[in-house]
């Protein structure tokens, strides 16, 4: 039943009766053509429309199930559903692909290149549940096989006239046996048993019938592999393995690399692995930090060509903007007799030293120390010292002095920058006592005092442990146990001073034996007492 659409609108249905002889018949196609309409006044907006007449009886692939219950009427384990209704033929070679074992005439049957090389699964020939699906594509149920797309392009390798988009087709790749970029089977146009595949590629019997894999067992094994690496040469972006991508051995640039023979000895360069062609080296690129040991400029070795080659070194220092970074750029080009040419680098990236923490414990009672001798091995001791914490007396060029200073950190900075490399140091020195005893029954306490200005027991001091960051708190009493003096943190600045300047004459306390008590802040010792005499001449 045909349906046909007026201008006006309106649709009409037209019923061609077709008569189901006895005879098995392919599918056929028919056009039906309107004509002579009873008015003028309406017309028909398109007058032909086309038929498909599929026997229902008819079975493409002889496998017992007729084509209009067979999910897959050629047996290449595709599904008819994936390969496409009658009218996708993608070779054009009047067999839809449907009920075509070789989809795009390239040679590979279908039923191979659908399926990846390795872990191929051939047919077993035998269909349990009678759906015309062989048990070996079954699956969870009706299945088939997942099509393989090689280059990711979006058709499937059973459609792609090169499935791995290296430019030379696969009807060449799939049947270049000797490997001289000549298929040794080729289209002829011909095709006895009407499956789809050209007797060119039909191996020994052209009238086999529908042999879903031919005479392709082990794909692996049965097409051409040149590298034996990867997958076979159909599917292999560098045929011959030799690093070169196959569309990169097209020397002459004119799309074809089954052309180019650059040692002229019958294997085109895409499939032979030692084409006189210089082989990239491959130099690592290398970091160091400056300083240390440049490596030594690499061999080439045998890196091919058609005569010994001529090399042409050179080694050039190269800036980096804003940076005292830089790289040292090591490049060869290579000649030889025929004509070859490359170029080969290598770049070594040289980092300045990273700035450098240098910590230090030194005790206050050591002996001066040389800085340049905490210096890491690789740095250049040309430098100089600065700090603005220190004067000459405890720093004086590298060498450090501790004996006289407070017990803390100091900073000190080094820097040799006039070279190439820049070397940058701080060192964090802490100053301690850890090699001093600091025993408080080593304290010695002022017995007399004198105020009269001659420099001499003009104060009450606490001596004897002045590196040993004791802090003292100190309390002296009259005869009558008054308070009169008080300190936290003693610093060894009493004179007799009386307290508000009330007591004696010109504000000192009169002349005669005084009372103290000393508290040593690291709280293991009792307090120190004990009596001074106080020599002020006031009464």
């Amino acid at each position: 039943m045909l349906t046909f659409l007026g201008n006006d609108g309106e649709t009409q249905q037209i019923t061609i009766p077709i008569i189901d002889d006895v005879l098995l018949e392919s599918t056929e196609q028919f056009s039906i053509v309107l004509s002579n309409l009873s008015t003028t006044v309406i017309s028909i907006l398109d007058d032909t429309g086309e038929v498909t007449i599929i026997d229902n009886e008819f079975d493409t692939d002889g496998d017992g199930i007729p084509d209009v219950t067979d999910i897959d009427d050629d047996n290449d384990g595709i599904l008819d559903t994936a390969e496409g209704d009658r009218t996708v033929d993608t070779d054009g070679d009047g067999f839809p692909d449907s009920i075509d074992i070789d989809s795009d005439n390239d040679g590979i049957p279908d039923n191979v290149e659908g399926q990846p090389t390795d872990g191929y699964v051939p047919p077993t020939g035998n269909d349990s549940d009678n759906d015309g699906l062989d048990d070996a594509y079954e699956g969870s149920g009706d299945q088939g096989v997942d099509p393989v797309d090689t280059d990711g392009d979006g058709t499937a390798d059973f459609n792609d006239l090169d499935s791995d988009n290296d430019t030379v087709p696969d009807n060449n790749e799939g049947n270049d046996f000797n490997f001289d970029g000549i298929p040794d089977w080729t289209f002829t146009g011909s095709d006895t048993d009407g499956d789809g595949l050209d007797d060119g590629y039909e191996g020994s019997d052209v009238n086999d019938g529908f042999d879903p894999n031919d005479e392709i067992d082990d794909p692996a094994n049965d097409l051409p592999d040149t590298d034996g690496t990867e997958d076979v040469n159909y599917r292999d972006f560098d045929d011959d393995g030799d690093g070169i991508d196959t569309p990169d051995e097209d020397m002459d640039g004119d799309g074809d690399p089954t052309n180019d023979d650059t040692d002229g000895d019958g294997t085109p360069d895409y499939l032979d692995p030692m084409d006189n062609r210089f082989m990239d080296p491959n130099f690592e690129d290398i970091t160091i930090i400056c300083g240390e040991d440049v490596p030594p400029v690499p061999e080439l070795g045998d890196i091919g060509g058609c005569s010994e080659p001529q090399v042409v070194f050179t080694e050039e220092v190269v800036t980096l903007n804003g940076t005292d970074d830089f790289m040292i750029e090591r490049t060869w080009e290579v000649s030889d007799t025929c004509g070859n040419t490359a170029t080969f680098t290598q770049t070594i990236f040289v980092l300045q030293p990273r700035l450098e923490e240098i910590f230090i414990d030194v005790c206050i009672a050591d002996d001066p120390i040389d800085l340049l001798n905490s210096l890491p091995a690789s740095f250049d001791t040309n430098g100089t010292f600065e700090t603005e914490e220190l004067d000459a007396t405890f720093l004086n060029g590298s060498t450090f002095s501790p004996e006289g200073l407070e017990l803390r950190e100091y900073r000190v900075m080094y820097a040799s920058t006039e070279g190439t490399c820049k070397y940058l140091a701080d060192f964090i020195i802490t100053v301690n006592n850890d090699c001093l005893p600091c025993d408080p029954a080593d304290i010695e306490v002022s017995k007399t005092v004198t105020v009269n200005g001659d420099g001499i027991n003009d104060l009450f001091e606490i001596r004897g442990l002045e590196n040993c960051d004791f802090k003292y708190d100190v309390m002296i009493f009259n005869r009558w146990g008054d308070k009169v003096f008080e300190a936290n943190d003693y610093q060894n600045d009493w004179g007799g001073v009386a307290p508000d300047n009330k007591i004696g004459s010109a504000g000192l306390l009169p002349a005669g034996t005084y009372y103290y008590i000393i508290t040593v802040n690291d709280g293991a010792e009792a307090p120190l007492n004990g009596y001074i005499y106080l020599g002020t001449g006031a009464r």
